[in-house]
């Protein structure tokens, strides 16, 4: 469907028009940083709001990127009258990707969501389509599934999405159609057999790249020295996975025997050799860095700055008074503009001009004894500058390095995270509360919302990236120990409790907050309380 059907479709005109003589008479900020935007918008407490390029922006329930051509999602209701949003299922470019990820993450995991490729869709045809859509989508990936050309992982990811289409065509038939009018398609009988037949292909085809490789690598090898120890290495690693997948093929076509039939490998000759190898191994050591040349030669520094220098001893030469001019300049310029190695080509200049002229009996611009005050001011500034300068370096060498190092930590704590190291999951939660800037793949790492109070103390931030006034979340705090202490409920019903451009929906018993997309338990909320200042430390575990 082209971009020009959306523009026949605009159901958030009469909406977004009552919000707006609704809220007539409460003017509200409308320019949000672009984070929260998608917070605000599946809050829909205001009519409208953007960001400061106004490349994300929403209008009543509709919001979009980049202008109306593009809608990405739509807060409407299913033929039960219950709220679901709808998706664009479309993208556009990279920043419009980023887009629909906020907007998809904003919308509470309550509210059922649906991407579809008309998310404006307001009758029984349009919805029609969107299902159609959906099974062109499931047969499409049944059909990529049994593509035996395709890699392994894109036939993986072909029947995870038939499960999930077909999940989500049952759900939209059930919140728009006619069930008896709308069939849903049914999952092949042999989904089984074409999953062993992927895993069987794959482990095939990387069987034929060992096989390859050791043909390659044993050809090649003559002795033991220090040099061929990292081909070692690989060779051992290559007769370990020969061995891997032939194993892996051999009870697939156990299992399965129309799959197909079984390599014949030595596996004894194999295990014979990943054994020998082991104590042949010699270390190495690491690779040369290549990058000194450059670190050496100082390129895009001060090469250049030297090449100015000559520039200007040259123009010295033919005019007397602008090595004068530029001494006086160099001492009047702040120490942030100021390049000492050009400096110190001027002071140069001044001492070879002073020679020439008192050996040739010419005149100076200005008199000896200038001159030496001249140069005497000039090389105590080209001093103090120089240290300055290194002082600068060696503080931008530590940063980098403990960036570096930093860097280096987070990767290790990512991976042991995707691995299940609890351990690891808490060291990344705490790098954030400690103000570290994550992005959002390991942000959705965190097993619940995280909150953290800025520097300056004015601000309360959240892991999902919606951010409130201290002073509001002060206020929220009260409400919810109340709850808390005395086992009380809070629900959303004609009153309020506002935190920002935000607002609680419910608390529980116990504490524990629900806020449009965010789940917030009582010990986070306790932390940044205080964080706050207004609990005790001593009170960290329980109220």
């Amino acid at each position: 469907m082209g971009f020009a059907g959306y523009q026949s479709h605009d159901q958030g005109t009469e909406v977004s028009a009552s919000m707006r003589r609704k809220h007539a008479t409460k003017p509200r900020k409308t320019v949000f940083a672009t984070d929260e935007v998608a917070h605000i918008w599946a809050q829909q407490n205001q009519p409208w709001a953007r960001n400061g390029k106004a490349s994300v922006y929403f209008d009543g329930p509709t919001i979009y990127s980049y202008g109306r051509h593009f809608p990405m999602a739509r807060f409407t209701t299913d033929k039960r009258g219950n709220v679901v949003v709808l998706y664009n299922s479309a993208s556009y470019s990279q920043q419009t990707s980023q887009h629909q990820h906020a907007a998809w993450s904003a919308v509470k995991n309550a509210t059922p969501k649906f991407s579809v490729v008309d998310c404006l869709a307001d009758d029984a045809n349009a919805h029609g389509t969107n299902f159609e859509a959906m099974r062109k989508a499931f047969n499409e990936a049944n059909a990529d599934a049994r593509n035996r050309r395709s890699r392994a992982w894109g036939r993986e990811n072909a029947i995870k999405t038939m499960h999930q289409t077909l999940e989500a065509m049952a759900s939209y038939r059930a919140a728009f159609l006619n069930g008896n009018k709308y069939r849903l398609p049914t999952l092949p009988q042999d989904l089984e057999f074409v999953q062993a037949q992927i895993a069987f292909d794959d482990h095939a085809k990387q069987l034929r790249v060992v096989q390859r490789m050791l043909e390659r690598k044993t050809s090649k090898l003559r002795g033991y020295d220090n040099g061929r120890a990292t081909r070692l290495r690989d060779l051992r690693h290559q007769y370990r996975d020969l061995v891997r997948h032939a194993g892996a093929m051999s009870r697939i076509a156990r299992t399965f025997p129309l799959i197909g039939k079984a390599p014949t490998v030595d596996y004894k000759h194999a295990l014979k050799m990943w054994r020998a190898i082991g104590p042949k191994i010699r270390f190495v050591g690491e690779p040369t860095y290549r990058g000194w040349a450059r670190e050496s030669t100082g390129f895009g520094g001060h090469m250049w700055r030297e090449r100015d220098a000559n520039d200007k001893r040259d123009a010295a030469v033919a005019h007397p008074t602008h090595v004068v001019e530029s001494a006086r300049e160099y001492l009047s310029e702040d120490r942030e503009r100021f390049y000492a190695i050009l400096a110190e080509s001027t002071v140069r200049q001044l001492e070879e001009l002073s020679d020439h002229c008192a050996e040739h009996r010419l005149p100076m611009p200005i008199t000896p004894v200038e001159v030496s005050e001249l140069i005497v001011a000039l090389k105590a500034k080209i001093e103090e500058a120089n240290i300055e300068a290194e002082r600068a370096t060696a503080k931008r060498e530590s940063e980098r390095q403990a960036a570096i190092v930093l860097a280096a930590e987070y990767g290790r704590m990512r991976k042991r995270a995707l691995n299940g190291d609890a351990d690891a999951i808490r060291e990344i939660e705490q790098a954030w509360r400690d103000g570290a800037m994550l992005d959002y793949s390991m942000r959705d790492m965190f097993t619940h919302t995280l909150l953290r109070v800025t520097d300056d103390g004015k601000t309360v931030e959240t892991s999902m990236g919606a951010r409130v006034p201290a002073d509001h979340a002060k206020l929220a705090w009260r409400k919810i120990k109340r709850c808390a202490m005395h086992a009380e409920t809070f629900t959303t019903n004609g009153k309020r409790i506002s935190v920002g451009h935000y607002h609680i929906d419910s608390i529980d018993a116990k504490g524990n907050v629900v806020a449009g997309c965010h789940r917030l338990d009582i010990d986070e909320l306790l932390r940044c309380a205080v964080a706050l200042g207004l609990e005790p430390r001593a009170n960290n575990t329980t109220i």
